[in-house]
């Protein structure tokens, strides 16, 4: 209608009632009507000031159901003029329009505006001469005019602001519309920040406005919806203006104790409620976004406070704040220091509850071993600690089934039995009817023995000397000792007499395997052999030893293959171990019990060491969690320092240090500097002398979690064990020189010295390519070999014999001893040498 210079309006002569333009001043030969500009000549509503002849440019009377208002002629049935006049005639409005926006002045004529807009302080001039000033107030959206006396010129009193703006005063004379201030307000309380009462419905660039306002006020700021939280969320409210509603108000679409909260989604809206709780006041509990009391926190879930976040239902798996990861059942729990801990008791899946030093976790049930065992209960199952003294466990707690190193010895009440108690040697031994066996069980580790396991029959008291287990008294008709003192009879056997109470076979007989009769000693020159080919002639070849003794690869007769190093005894004969072996339990390459330097034992089953295992890698930095391969033993690389500082070198590998299983008192930066009782303590780490590769150092540890006793049976230097000899396995220390005692494999005593097999020593004769062998009776003449590098021996020398190994047996056992020899020799150098340099 209106676009300064179309439509014939002149320029800057437009203006707007409600949302309508409208032109105040029309080009020549056009007049404004209802607010655009229309052909002046013959028109009927707008006239001259004569009321006759033709307008120009501007109505001076209007005629017919008009009204005057600026310039132009408005019918009060059409827009824009219905939004002024309700009802108009004889070219005045007679009655205004029912919003009130504007009101008819006293004395209205047809040639005046007879409506007054309620913002329109200027007003209208009325009466004779226009000395009378009918006025609206300024910023004011309602009005009413109906006080005003024709002969008294005067201001409408506003009832109402426009959109903006407060009033004061409002309905009464003197009143004032003030601007807000702020200017994304429709209503105000006053002026300035904080002071709006309703926003706008959208800023100027057309985001969405929302009302925020203080918890206990009714005014504040126009915010976008992302501004509103967190304590509040968006709500949109046409009729009385969009708001920003605290998150507690459940009456609006909030819950009730809420404190901080997020809109959801329209699709996640399945009730009034239009939000998700984030935090909760009160001292509620945030629950699955609801708040809740402390005591709802329950069967899934548990309560955590939390003063800076909130406190909250947590998810018994919610390892990330306190859970249990797979744990579906859980609850606050207090233990006996009043540390509060949240106790699982259902698992996820095919998981079972662990409880250890009073925590729980969910574990896969064939974790559940070294310490613990399965606990079945009601058709469920947990796992649960093992007495203290108990290693592994079955069935119940008490039920050992091997045992811990300051009770080493598992008592059985029955041979047969699974389990039993764990004990010292000194509980094993205090009645004589058991005895403490240091031969390590496959299955049970060391065990507490009945006498009759040890081979003695009738004798009911017993006791383990160096040779064996024999009766320790016989009484009664049975008060003679039998051969061996292996049983209590009434009389010596055929062939043996009694000889000061205990029967010895007669000369030329010997004892049979179970030392219950007397056989006819064997006639073989070979030492401790039973049958042999070629009998008493320079070329005899044994073919079987004597009982206990077990037959070489050179048709000699040793008491343990161990002496060969890396062989073992299988139907009294000793067998190479795998080549990766440097010593073995039986055949196969997971069945070693040490390995060769540069690789470490990994055993099958931790808690079956005696079974061995595979030899592997040796340590390697920043691998299995270690930070620090610092520890040589044996010619190999351990773990020193992890790099978890909640693990520990245990074994040579890092392991966690718990209560219930702890190993190392003293933890500093991923190493122990204080190993616990049954432990000693080497370069960060804390072993086990039951075990690799501990048992290459140490044989016994004090209650420092020292070691006290060597392996070479030297004495420890604070700790510290002190190198033999090259060569010697045990040595003795006598005014500070060292002297051998026993040599490793490969080596033979000479004197207080220890010479490879090869090597002549004093009037001893070394055997070229023996690499296992024992001194001659007497010290003088060739070595007994026990094994050969090659199968070139001479067949005449008495000390060989031409049943020797084929080249490639003999090559693999080669490597194996040699390895061990190497291996130890390099870990004694690297003892004195690379330790007395750091």
């Amino acid at each position: 209608v209106c676009k300064n210079n179309d439509n014939n309006c002149v320029t800057g002569q437009c203006d707007t009632v409600g949302e309508t333009e409208i032109c105040m001043q029309c080009a020549k030969t056009y007049v404004p009507i209802n607010g655009a500009c229309v052909t002046a000549a013959n028109n009927d509503k707008c006239k001259n000031t004569n009321g006759s002849d033709d307008a120009d440019q501007t109505c001076k009377t209007c005629l017919l159901q008009t009204f005057m208002y600026k310039g132009g002629c408005y019918e009060a049935t059409t827009t824009p003029g219905s939004a002024m006049c309700k009802t108009a005639d004889a070219g005045k409005c007679t009655e205004a329009a029912e919003t009130k926006e504007y009101f008819v002045p006293p004395e209205a004529t047809n040639a005046k505006d007879s409506v007054v807009w309620c913002g329109d302080a200027t007003g209208v001039q009325a009466g004779t001469g226009g000395d009378k000033k009918y006025n609206g107030v300024v910023n004011c959206k309602t009005c009413d005019g109906s006080a005003l006396q024709a002969e008294n010129a005067g201001t409408a009193k506003c009832s109402s602001f426009q959109e903006g703006f407060f009033g004061t005063n409002l309905g009464k004379d003197g009143a004032t519309c003030t601007a807000c201030g702020d200017d994304n307000c429709t209503t105000c309380a006053a002026t300035g920040k904080n002071q709006c009462s309703k926003c706008k419905a959208t800023n100027t660039a057309g985001a969405k406005l929302y009302l925020k306002t203080a918890s206990s006020g009714s005014t504040g700021t126009c915010v976008k919806a992302s501004q509103c939280g967190p304590a509040a969320f968006p709500k949109d409210d046409p009729t009385n203006g969009n708001k920003c509603v605290s998150c507690s108000d459940n009456n609006n679409g909030g819950i009730a104790d809420c404190s901080e909260c997020s809109l959801l989604p329209s699709a996640s809206r399945l009730s009034a409620t239009l939000i998700k709780c984030t935090k909760c006041g009160n001292s509620k509990y945030l629950k699955e976004g609801t708040c809740v009391d402390k005591a709802e926190c329950t069967g899934t879930t548990f309560p955590k406070e939390d003063n800076s976040n909130g406190n909250k239902c947590v998810p018994c798996n919610d390892s990330t704040n306190g859970g249990v990861a797979d744990c579906t059942a859980c609850a606050l729990t207090t233990d006996s220091s009043r540390t509060t801990l949240v106790t699982c008791s259902a698992c996820s899946g095919n998981k079972i509850v662990k409880t250890a030093d009073g925590a729980t976790s969910c574990i896969d049930e064939s974790a559940c071993n070294n310490g613990f065992f399965v606990k079945e209960s009601g058709g469920s199952k947990t796992c649960e600690a093992c007495d203290s003294t108990c290693k592994t466990c079955s069935g119940a707690a008490a039920q050992c089934t091997s045992c811990n190193p300051d009770k080493p010895y598992l008592k059985k009440t029955q041979s047969t039995d699974q389990t039993g108690t764990c004990v010292d040697a000194n509980e094993c031994s205090s009645d004589n009817t058991h005895y403490a066996d240091d031969t390590v069980d496959p299955t049970s580790g060391k065990l507490c023995r009945k006498c009759a396991e040890g081979g003695v029959t009738v004798c009911t008291t017993c006791e383990k000397i160096e040779s064996g287990v024999v009766c320790k008294e016989c009484t009664g008709e049975t008060a003679i000792f039998g051969l061996n003192k292996k049983s209590c009879v009434s009389q010596c056997p055929n062939n043996a007499s009694e000889k000061s109470g205990v029967c010895t076979c007669n000369d030329g007989f010997t004892p049979n395997a179970d030392s219950s009769a007397c056989v006819a000693a064997s006639s073989c020159r070979t030492l401790h052999c039973q049958t042999c080919t070629g009998e008493g002639q320079e070329n005899e070849t044994c073919t079987e030893c004597v009982t206990s003794y077990y037959l070489t690869p050179t048709a000699q007769c040793v008491d343990s293959c161990d002496k060969l190093g890396g062989y073992y005894s299988d139907n009294k004969v000793c067998k190479p171990c795998d080549p990766s072996c440097a010593s073995c339990s039986t055949a196969g390459n997971n069945k070693c019990l040490s390995c060769p330097a540069g690789k470490v034992l990994k055993y099958i089953d931790e808690a079956k060491v005696d079974q061995g295992g595979s030899c592997v890698d040796e340590c390697k930095t920043n691998t299995g969690g270690c930070a620090d391969c610092g520890a040589t033993i044996g010619g190999s690389k351990y773990c020193s320092k992890c790099s978890d500082t909640n693990q520990v070198p245990l074994n040579g590998n890092c392991a966690a240090n718990t209560m219930r299983t702890q190993f190392c008192t003293t933890v500093k930066d991923g190493a122990c500097t204080q190993c616990a009782n049954g432990y000693f303590l080497l370069d960060g780490g804390c072993y086990e002398t039951s075990r690799q590769p501990g048992s290459q150092v140490c044989t016994t540890t004090d209650s420092n979690g020292q070691c006290s006793q060597c392996a070479n049976t030297l004495s420890p230097n604070d700790g510290v064990c002190p190198a033999c000899p090259a060569g010697c396995s045990t040595c003795s220390d006598s005014g500070g020189s060292q002297t051998c005692s026993e040599c490793l494999a490969g080596y033979y005593l000479s004197g207080t010295s220890c010479v490879k097999c090869s090597e002549n020593s004093n009037g001893i004769q070394g055997v070229p390519n023996c690499v296992s062998c024992a001194a001659p009776a007497g010290d003088s003449g060739p070595v007994t070999c026990y094994v050969t590098q090659t199968p070139t021996v001479n067949p005449t020398d008495p000390s060989v014999n031409k049943g020797g190994l084929s080249s490639g047996a003999i090559a693999g056992i080669s490597v194996a001893v040699i390895a061990v020899v190497g291996g130890l020799v390099g870990f004694l150098c690297w003892w004195f040498v690379c330790r007395g340099k750091a």
